[in-house]
């Protein structure tokens, strides 16, 4: 193999300056919140709820206004939305009598302004997004009487850095629904244990 021409061959300080310039410009363009979100967001990984009922169904009842400040209409994966694939993946029924119900009460994403220090090659947050997720599981009976019931609120912030728009703010947004989700599903799990421990299976 013929030698480079020795202008063409990469000196130790060229290779230094392409490193920082490159870092540089990751520390810049990387989609990071304020409280920094994973590269993939929070696996939902509990295990199956097994309810000894004839049937389950899930209800999204949640109705964003889709108005400011609310954010939820806009959002790829809303809390509802991964709330909901999560009950219907989730909660299995397996028995003989009687009804479930999942509803999804109330979903919501609020966007706020924030206040934050910015500087050179450093933005700070400018807005936060409050999400609320309340979910109700109710057994009835099949004559339509309710024979138990659970009930959770979880509750979840996340600031976002200034110029955070588009694919990454949806990146945000997903992690921000599947870790709120996260939440309600374990207390979830608690309190069906001690409200509904009967119908588990």
């Amino acid at each position: 193999m013929l030698p480079l021409p020795r202008q063409a061959r990469p000196t130790i300080s060229g290779i230094s300056l392409l490193a920082a310039a490159m870092g540089l410009l990751a520390a810049t363009l990387l989609p990071l919140a304020a409280g920094t979100a994973r590269a993939e967001g929070a696996k939902i990984a509990l295990p199956e709820i097994r309810l000894a009922v004839a049937e389950m169904q899930v209800i999204p009842a949640y109705a964003s206004p889709r108005r400011a400040p609310h954010a939820d209409h806009r959002m790829k994966s809303s809390p509802q939305t991964v709330a909901t694939a999560w009950a219907r993946a989730k909660i299995r029924a397996v028995g003989r009598a009687d009804r479930a119900r999942v509803i999804i009460l109330e979903a919501s994403v609020v966007e706020v302004p924030v206040k934050g220090k910015s500087g050179f090659l450093r933005r700070g947050p400018d807005r936060r997004y409050d999400a609320r997720l309340t979910i109700s599981v109710e057994i009835r009976s099949d004559a339509g009487d309710l024979i138990g019931n659970a009930r959770v609120t979880a509750t979840r912030s996340q600031e976002v850095l200034k110029g955070v728009r588009g694919d990454r703010l949806q990146f945000v947004w997903r992690d921000l629904s599947e870790k709120l989700v996260d939440d309600a599903a374990r207390e979830l799990q608690r309190q069906m244990q001690a409200r509904l421990g009967r119908f588990l299976r």
